[in-house]
């Protein structure tokens, strides 16, 4: 009999484990579902995120104004290819988080597709414009 009770307690150890072993594995399912089809809202959708962004673009625009004014100063010119080369970079970033967010799919021919396209095309010209002015060629004209 002790036997019979040392292979039962066995047994519902072993059963307990499987268990166990299922619902971690449904555990493990359900949380890939969700972050698969998670309608949760991300960093990018936060009022906070979109406000420090839009301050970003305002700063930008300044920047861009500033410069224009002050064209043939070399130092504000300077600080101002600058500061255009930290916003490119601020942009990557900022498109990259609602990459990451988004999916690529859905960011680039989902709803918002026409916006994502236009500022992932902004922001390239941006990122080009820097690396000109990096190695040298911005102010080369190339026609």
């Amino acid at each position: 009999q002790l036997l019979e009770t040392h292979d039962s307690k066995d047994l519902e150890c072993a059963l307990e484990a499987s268990e166990f072993s299922d619902e971690e594995d449904e555990t493990v399912e359900l949380s890939k579902d969700h972050a698969a089809t998670s309608d949760e809202p991300g960093l990018s959708s936060t009022a906070g995120y979109q406000c420090v962004v839009g301050t970003i673009i305002v700063a930008n625009t300044f920047v861009i104004a500033l410069e224009a004014v002050f064209m043939q100063n070399a130092e504000i010119k300077d600080l101002c290819d600058f500061l255009e080369s930290i916003f490119a970079a601020i942009y990557v970033l900022e498109i990259t988080v609602r990459v990451r967010e988004q999916g690529c799919e859905h960011f680039f021919i989902g709803p918002d597709w026409t916006w994502n396209w236009f500022d992932t095309v902004i922001t390239a010209t941006g990122v080009a414009d820097a690396i000109m002015e990096i190695l040298g060629l911005a102010g080369v004209g190339i026609s």
